[in-house]
This record gives C-alpha cells, sequence and structure tokens, in this order.
C-alpha cells in the first residue's frame, strides 16, 4: 500500500468462529483501501481481501482470498459485505464476477439490489 494512502476503517471487529481446538479471535475491523481496489482485514496469521475495479458508477467485484491459515472463519464474508455495504452507502451497483460473490449472493440476499 502506498504511504500516503490511509485505508479507510469500515467495518467494526468482531470474534470470528473458531475451528476445532482453537480459541476465539477478536478481529481487526475491515478496511477499504480505494487506491489499490480492496477491501480487506489483516492479522498475524494473514489477510483475507475482496479486489475490485470501478467504472462508471459499477463496482466489478473480481476476486477474494483469504490466506489458508484463516479460511473457514467467514472472513471473505465480511469484507465482501464490506464492499456491498460500501456500494449501498455510495449509490454504486456491483457486478459479481467472482464466483465467491455469487455464493455469498445466495446466503444473503438483501445484496440483490445493487447487482448488476
Amino acid at each position: 500500500m502506498p504511504n500516503d494512502v490511509t485505508p479507510d476503517r469500515i467495518h467494526p471487529p468482531h470474534d470470528s468462529a473458531p475451528k476445532d481446538g482453537e480459541q476465539p479471535v477478536t478481529l481487526p475491523p475491515v478496511q477499504h483501501d480505494p487506491a489499490s481496489g480492496r477491501f480487506f482485514l489483516e492479522t498475524d496469521d494473514g489477510e483475507a481481501r475482496l479486489s475490485y475495479r470501478q467504472e462508471d458508477g459499477v463496482m466489478d467485484f473480481y476476486s477474494t482470498f483469504t490466506t489458508p491459515a484463516l479460511r473457514g472463519r467467514g472472513l471473505a464474508a465480511e469484507v465482501v459485505r464490506a464492499g456491498f455495504e460500501y456500494a449501498r452507502e455510495h449509490g454504486l451497483t456491483v457486478r459479481p464476477t467472482c464466483p465467491y460473490v455469487h455464493t455469498f449472493l445466495r446466503r444473503y440476499p438483501s445484496y440483490q439490489d445493487l447487482v448488476i
């Protein structure tokens, strides 16, 4: 991330669901870095992120990634939810080209009104 970019903190911290034998972890808030086109959260164990491109009022959610050590805790859903909330707050629409975002929309249909 460029030194002159301060990501927006847009999602409050929460507790992630632990995997078997693990303790719950309070996660940092989801951050937004418009310069690099991503929503992300970072922990000591890695990161989860949603990458997007924006043009003419449309956000193309084209990729999600979660570090293997953090998978299965709902972190991808958190960064995607943050992206949809940002789009809603700023009057934008979303083109979901990432397969995971389609899965998210089936689980959370309340965001379908933003999809083109």
